[in-house]
């Protein structure tokens, strides 16, 4: 026969689970952002390194902004809004924009964010191609990156999962 005295609340578990479960995935929604804006930087820097000398206008991109490292947001949450209206639970990521570049290059700043994600230097039509693609480089980077993410024993799983043991909990005890 069952002890009395004891209850087990079966929702009060589950949210535990589920909140946990949220931390987790907050603390690695967070990690992956800053992931990604340092390849996004190394990206930049890797397709200005190669093109010298400078023909094209570039303020100074590679030390200061607003040029190409302020094309991007890093963004982290849970609910948020993407750009085609629909919403992630949770995500980690960049938004993209051109939004804060410089308006005087010989083309709009959407254009500029456009070729230079397409792996083109300089202005419309009188540029060269990079040997690096950015996009393409930022698709191969994510798919690995979730990968490492994801990893159960990886380092990133073991601090988010050290993150969620810092909450309080109704009755799980970490």
């Amino acid at each position: 026969m069952a002890d009395p005295s004891i209850s087990i609340v079966l929702s009060d578990i589950y949210d535990d689970l589920m909140s946990y479960s949220e931390r987790v995935a907050e603390s690695l929604a967070e990690q992956a952002s800053f992931l990604l804006e340092d390849e996004y930087n190394y990206v930049i820097e890797r397709f200005y390194n190669e093109f010298t000398p400078e023909y094209y206008v570039r303020h100074a991109e590679r030390l200061q902004p607003p040029g190409l490292p302020k094309t991007y947001v890093r963004v982290y949450g849970s609910s948020y809004k993407n750009y085609n209206g629909s919403t992630s639970d949770m995500f980690g990521g960049l938004e993209l924009s051109g939004i804060n570049m410089y308006q005087d290059y010989n083309a709009p700043p959407e254009w500029v964010l456009s070729s230079f994600l397409n792996g083109y230097h300089g202005p419309p039509y009188i540029g060269c191609e990079s040997s690096i693609e950015p996009f393409t480089h930022m698709i191969n980077y994510i798919r690995f990156l979730s990968n490492v993410i994801s990893n159960e024993n990886g380092e990133y799983m073991k601090k988010a999962k050290e993150y969620a043991k810092g909450f309080k909990y109704k009755t799980i005890k970490l």
